[in-house]
């Protein structure tokens, strides 16, 4: 039981952000009224979904980046053609940055063709992709400081 509220406790502060962020999710939801309703259904239910099954090394991102107040959208949908729905684990709508957090299974050839195509996709419409190994969230100052070179902290 109480492995259970430690484990709660530390998820809590991604969690509470998405929570806050409801209505922004909507307004940025907004962006894709021209699809199909059953389709833009589809997509805000699988970016919930998403959102719920984050691992501890989105959850070190996510709050790297909330304690020092750079506004994101977890697990933010985006359509480049009807098939091709991405969701990025997280957008930085002012930076224009997306940062993914990768596991072990991005090393495969197939994952890295994929990911290729993907961050060639976020290129073409101006967003840059920065990839971060789940290794990499093990020391956070030192990913801050890695990703200075972006995104402008307030602690490192």
């Amino acid at each position: 039981m109480r492995k259970a509220k430690q484990k709660a406790k530390k998820m809590r502060l991604l969690d509470e952000y998405d929570t806050k962020g409801y209505f922004k999710d909507l307004e940025y939801l907004g962006r894709i009224s021209y699809i199909s309703e059953s389709t833009r259904d589809w997509i805000e239910a699988r970016m919930y979904e998403l959102r719920e099954k984050a691992n501890v090394y989105e959850h070190k991102v996510g709050e790297l980046l909330i304690q020092n107040g750079i506004e994101f959208i977890h697990q933010a949908p985006f359509v480049f053609r009807p098939k091709t729905i991405y969701f990025a684990d997280f957008y930085l709508p002012k930076q224009r940055i997306v940062i993914e957090v990768d596991g072990n299974y991005h090393d495969s050839r197939t994952m890295r063709h994929k990911d290729n195509d993907r961050d060639y996709n976020f290129k073409s419409i101006g967003i840059r992709v920065i990839r971060v190994s789940n290794g990499e969230t093990g020391d956070l100052k030192m990913l801050a400081l890695r990703l200075s070179e972006y995104i402008k902290f307030k602690t490192i």
